[in-house]
C-alpha cells in the first residue's frame, strides 16, 4: 500500500511538470505570434522616394550602349539601331548610332548638331526647340525635369527585380503621351525607356554596360563640321 501511494505521488509530481512545461510552451507561442503579428511590414518606396533616387544617381551624368526599336503602329514596321550614348547634367548629351548606319545627334544644351556622313550633311539648331524642353529621351541629360514635367506613378508591372514608373507629360508639346522608366531595383539605374505618342507608335531604347559619373570633357558635346559638309538649319 505504502508503495502504490509513492507511485502515485510520483506520477502526480510528473503530470504536474508536464503541466507546468506545456503551459510555458504554449506562452512562449503566444508571445511569439503576438509579437510577429505587430511587426509592421517594410514600406515600399513611393513616386517621390524613386524619383530622389534616379536624381541622387544620376546627378553626374553616365555613359552606356543602347540598343533602340522603333514601332509604327499603323504601318507595323520595325527599325532597330545601336550604339553609344553619353549625359552629362544639364542638357549635354552624345548619341553615336553604329547601326545599321552610323550618325550622331550631339548637342552642349544650347546648340544640337544632327550629323549623317554618308550623305555629307549636318544639321543643326536649337537644342530645346528641337528636344522640345524634354522631348524624346532628353530628360536622361537633367533627370530633375521628372519632376517638373512629368506626372509619376508607379506602374502595375513593376516585378520584385524591376520598378516601373510611369510618367505622362503637364505638357503635350513634348512630342509623346507616356514614358515607361524600367528602373533596377539594386542598382537604382534605368534600364529601359519605352515612349509612346498619340499613334501609339512605340521606340524602346534598352541600356548596357552602364558606367555612372563618367569622366567628360567639353569638346564631347560640341562638333566641328568636317570640310565638304552641307549645313542645314533646323527650323525653330
Amino acid at each position: 500500500m505504502e508503495l502504490t501511494m509513492r507511485n502515485q505521488m510520483h506520477y502526480s509530481a510528473r503530470a504536474s511538470r508536464c503541466r507546468t512545461l506545456m503551459i510555458s510552451i504554449g506562452l512562449t507561442l503566444l508571445s511569439t505570434v503576438a509579437a510577429f503579428g505587430t511587426q509592421t511590414p517594410a514600406l515600399e518606396p513611393g513616386v517621390d522616394d524613386w524619383l530622389t533616387r534616379l536624381e541622387n544617381r544620376y546627378q553626374s551624368g553616365f555613359s552606356a550602349n543602347f540598343y533602340q526599336k522603333s514601332t509604327l503602329q499603323a504601318m507595323g514596321i520595325d527599325d532597330e539601331a545601336g550604339g553609344k550614348a553619353l549625359f552629362s547634367p544639364p542638357g549635354r548629351m552624345r548619341w553615336i548610332y553604329e547601326q545599321p548606319e552610323p550618325y550622331s545627334i550631339i548637342t552642349d544644351g544650347n546648340t544640337v548638331w544632327i550629323y549623317r556622313p554618308a550623305e555629307r550633311q549636318v544639321m543643326m539648331g536649337q537644342a530645346d526647340s528641337y528636344f522640345g524642353g524634354g522631348g524624346g529621351t532628353s530628360f536622361l541629360s537633367d533627370i530633375k525635369r521628372l519632376r517638373s514635367q512629368f506626372d509619376a506613378t508607379i506602374d502595375e508591372t513593376s516585378t520584385e527585380e524591376t520598378v516601373v514608373l510611369r510618367l505622362v507629360p503637364v505638357d503635350g508639346s513634348l512630342g509623346f503621351s507616356s514614358v515607361y522608366l524600367k528602373i533596377n531595383r539594386r542598382s537604382e539605374t534605368v534600364k529601359e525607356v519605352v515612349t509612346y505618342n498619340a499613334y501609339q507608335d512605340r521606340t524602346l531604347i534598352r541600356f548596357s554596360q552602364v558606367k555612372m559619373a563618367p569622366e567628360v570633357k567639353r569638346q564631347d558635346f560640341q562638333f566641328t563640321v568636317p570640310a565638304g559638309t552641307e549645313t542645314l538649319m533646323l527650323s525653330p
